[in-house]
């Protein structure tokens, strides 16, 4: 009976861990891959202070019609709202700089203050 249980407990963790995305964080695309781990330049923008007003106008040009004006998702329906509490600065400026998925990198579009401001602008949502 005792080691039913057990087996029950570890299935029913397992299953969680692969709906999860492995870490808690909702799995949204079929085999989706784990954030990759931030790097020197996304350590820098994520310890610089962002302004959010600039980071609006930088998202509204350049993230809104994949992420939504509101980080709801937009036309492909990305919503960053979902997954936003689930990572830290840094990592997600390494998504900004190197892309994600289908996202496109902007590491050679935007300064490291520019991704700073978006940063700051996408932690209001």
């Amino acid at each position: 009976m005792k080691r039913s249980i057990l087996y029950l407990v570890l299935g029913l963790s397992m299953a969680h861990m692969a709906c999860a995305g492995g870490h808690g964080e909702p799995n949204h695309h079929a085999g989706e891959r784990p954030m990759s781990p931030p790097g020197a330049r996304a350590e820098r923008v994520a310890a610089l202070a962002g302004d959010a007003r600039s980071g609006a106008a930088l998202f509204r040009n350049s993230c809104s019609s994949c992420h939504g004006e509101d980080g709801q998702g937009g036309g492909y329906d990305f919503s960053l709202v979902q997954s936003l509490g689930f990572h830290e600065d840094a990592e997600l400026a390494q998504a900004m700089i190197s892309g994600r998925l289908e996202m496109p990198a902007f590491g050679e579009v935007f300064e490291d203050q520019q991704l700073a401001d978006l940063l700051a602008h996408i932690r209001t949502f």
